[in-house]
């Protein structure tokens, strides 16, 4: 897009008040949104709170999302066509709602899990109570980038050899998550599940 022009927002999406603040921001200066993107993620190896008290994958993962999608509603609903596209992985793992914070027998691929369960929890209600905006899901496989470097072994180990063999280049995987946000757009889609560019049947959840 050579027309494009191009400005950032910088805030910390594991803190809330930044997260409201980066919405307010946003809204202080545009009238409408076409298309938000959920896809911020960062790996905590430990089990770590945030100063809000969160766990930290939870927060950046789910918390920071759904808030900020909460906060962006207003403009999101007045833009004809807008829709709402929440990247996740494979990983599922139902909250303990005894223990949300996950401190007990913690590892970060259940918290990886618990934020992704939560996020698609959170699509297919939000598609109940917003039906101007459609949101979907979308899954874009093993991505080569560095989000897993820090995994301990053999996790590591696991994960290099995966990405020879099944990895996604960057290039790849950002045409075709495109291709999924103008393929949603045309067909009218919601509450849908996208495994990198197939269509499939939303996850199971109640489990």
């Amino acid at each position: 897009a050579p027309q494009a022009r191009v400005s950032a927002l910088v805030a910390d999406l594991s803190r809330m008040d930044e997260v409201r603040a980066a919405a307010d921001e946003f809204l202080a200066t545009h009238d409408r949104l076409d298309l938000l993107l959920l896809n911020a993620n960062a790996i905590t190896q430990e089990h770590t709170l945030t100063p809000d008290g969160f766990e930290a994958n939870f927060a950046v993962g789910y918390l920071g999302r759904a808030l900020l999608t909460w906060r962006l509603a207003a403009a999101l609903r007045r833009t004809p066509g807008a829709q709402v596209l929440a990247v996740v992985g494979l990983n599922l793992e139902r909250i303990d709602f005894d223990e949300p914070s996950g401190r007990a027998g913690f590892s970060s691929m259940k918290a990886l899990g618990r934020w992704q369960w939560a996020m698609q929890v959170f699509a297919r209600e939000w598609n109940r109570r917003v039906p101007e905006t459609a949101m979907n899901v979308y899954m874009p496989g093993l991505v080569k980038t560095k989000i897993l470097a820090n995994e301990p072994q053999p996790m590591r180990l696991f994960v290099k050899l995966a990405n020879l063999i099944i990895g996604v280049p960057v290039e790849r995987a950002g045409d075709e998550l495109a291709g999924v946000v103008a393929r949603a757009r045309a067909e009218g889609l919601r509450d849908a599940y996208f495994a990198r560019t197939t269509l499939e049947p939303p996850r199971a959840l109640k489990d």
